[in-house]
């Protein structure tokens, strides 16, 4: 028998693309902590203003954006595969713009991703961020993620 979860919070559980069996619906608000552990959720403690976290959810690193009415998944829940270059990005924190802006979040970092999407420009990038010639690193040591675990407060949002 398949399983799909159907309702205003089906975008936290990986999506079934078949016609499931036994769909469960999922329609009541819970909290993030009944999702993940507080031992299993990250910041970045340099620059991030909360409004990201990292978090091992269901066996594999996922980022959620806090909105004002609550937390929602940046990454693609049940297409792991697909959230290597959002997290990569996250973890150099070299757009900080992007990271610490207001309103959807999910669009700006998308966008960003497509101008990356190709494997010679990914590659490209990544070379710059050691190039100290390039103004990015130019006089200073490039600072990877410094993250500090917190406790998952809050509750999780409706429809993204």
């Amino acid at each position: 028998d398949s399983v799909s979860v159907i309702g205003d919070y089906r975008h936290f559980f990986p999506r079934r693309e078949y016609r499931a069996q036994r769909p469960i619906v999922v329609s009541e608000r819970f909290s993030l902590d009944q999702l993940i552990e507080k031992d299993h959720i990250f910041r970045r403690t340099d620059w991030d203003d909360t409004s990201v976290a990292l978090a091992w959810y269901q066996g594999y690193l996922h980022l959620f954006e806090a909105r004002l009415n609550g937390w929602y998944p940046l990454t693609k829940i049940g297409q792991e595969s697909q959230n290597g270059r959002m997290i990569f990005m996250y973890m150099l924190g070299t757009d900080l713009g992007i990271w610490n802006s207001n309103g959807r979040l999910s669009t700006r970092i998308n966008d960003q991703l497509k101008k990356l999407k190709d494997e010679s420009e990914f590659k490209h990038f990544y070379n710059r961020l050691w190039d100290t010639d390039y103004p990015h690193t130019l006089g200073k040591q490039l600072d990877l993620a410094k993250l500090q675990p917190i406790v998952p407060m809050g509750k999780i949002g409706r429809d993204i």
